[in-house]
């Protein structure tokens, strides 16, 4: 299965590109695509960024339609790209993905069996860490048309099938593997973290 990995976003919040700030003396998007790789995955990056291009010239990079609708214009058009049947999209600061969550979410979608595998956590979910199928491409491509460009509104359409999956709390702490890096308190909070989750 295929892993798109969000990389097209502004990171307003953080004030330089997010993909690239370091944990453990990592980049977080090279620790997302560690994890993609030890969970069997091929990885691509959604989203144009010369850096990211320039740093792994061996992923292929896709252009979103409608450049700055955010991550459910990448999901819709992720799947002009791909010939699976399903795909992970993933942002790419997420630096203690555990490969373990990412093959659960990839088994769940895989076969059709629901439209989407989303993880849950202290009553959140995280849809910039799931499993979509191409039935919610579609979904998404209409609410855009709509206006639109919330993912919880696409986990909320009548008629997609979706699961949630909790984290195994043998992987490491929940709010730990499913941190977002999108400001500097984050990545303070991540370093702090990366002494026991991830190195």
């Amino acid at each position: 299965m295929t892993a798109a990995i969000l990389v097209g976003g502004a990171s307003r919040r953080m004030g330089f590109p997010k993909a690239w700030a370091e944990v453990g003396g990592v980049p977080s998007v090279e620790r997302v695509l560690r994890s993609c790789r030890a969970a069997g995955l091929t990885p691509v990056f959604q989203g144009l960024d010369s850096q990211a291009a320039a740093a792994y010239p061996d992923i292929p990079a896709f252009g979103d339609d409608g450049a700055g609708q955010g991550p459910l214009a990448a999901l819709a058009t992720a799947f002009r790209y791909i010939k699976d049947d399903a795909l992970l999209l993933l942002a790419c600061d997420l630096p203690f993905l555990p490969p373990e969550l990412l093959r659960r979410l990839a088994a769940a979608v895989a076969g059709g069996h629901c439209d989407f595998a989303v993880p849950l956590h202290a009553g959140r979910l995280h849809p910039l860490c799931a499993a979509y199928g191409r039935a919610a491409a579609v979904a998404a491509a209409a609410l855009l048309a709509q206006g639109e460009r919330s993912m919880h509104e696409l986990l909320a359409v009548d008629g997609l099938r979706g699961v949630h999956v909790e984290p195994d709390p043998q992987w490491g702490p929940a709010e730990a593997l499913l941190l977002n890096v999108n400001t500097p308190q984050d990545l303070e909070l991540a370093r702090g973290w990366a002494a026991c989750v991830g190195g």
